[in-house]
């Protein structure tokens, strides 16, 4: 736990990584609550979109342990790139799939799914700011390791 209040936090360039594990959060209360999705509608709905928040990690989780540099930076470059643009491609399916739930039943409050809603978008343009901001690391010789991150 940080003494520094939430006001002074400077962004630290993993805003994405944040934003997805509040969204994962959300996404996960949302769906599996009965009175926002019966049980009647689980395996339609629940299960993949929940299998596709599953991949997006899988993305973001290449992205964030790919550290372009040495002599294959430019090939570690594309590879980080290629993962930021699927995730955000898998972010935007989820975003789909949840428009056609509320196109299909409804009966679901939609106010309930705002917050939800903010999060999934705001995560899409993280990580295409992330994808854009993506370098290949100067001044790492051959051989060495790029410094250790710890998720939050």
């Amino acid at each position: 736990m940080s003494n520094v209040f939430r006001r002074f936090h400077k962004p630290t360039g993993t805003d994405y990584w944040d934003n997805a594990v509040e969204a994962d959060g959300e996404l996960f209360r949302i769906l599996t609550n009965e009175k926002i999705v019966p049980k009647s509608r689980r395996f339609i709905y629940t299960i993949p979109i929940l299998s596709l928040m599953g991949k997006e990690w899988n993305y973001i989780g290449l992205a964030f342990d790919t550290y372009p540099a040495g002599n294959d930076a430019e090939e570690k470059l594309k590879r980080k790139k290629d993962a930021f643009r699927n995730a955000r491609d898998i972010n935007e399916a989820i975003i789909r799939q949840l428009q056609a739930m509320v196109r299909r039943h409804p009966e679901i409050d939609v106010d309930k799914l705002d917050r939800l809603g903010d999060l999934l978008t705001k995560e899409s343009s993280l990580l295409d700011k992330a994808r854009e901001n993506s370098r290949v690391q100067k001044g790492q010789t051959k051989g060495s390791k790029p410094p250790k991150m710890v998720a939050r």
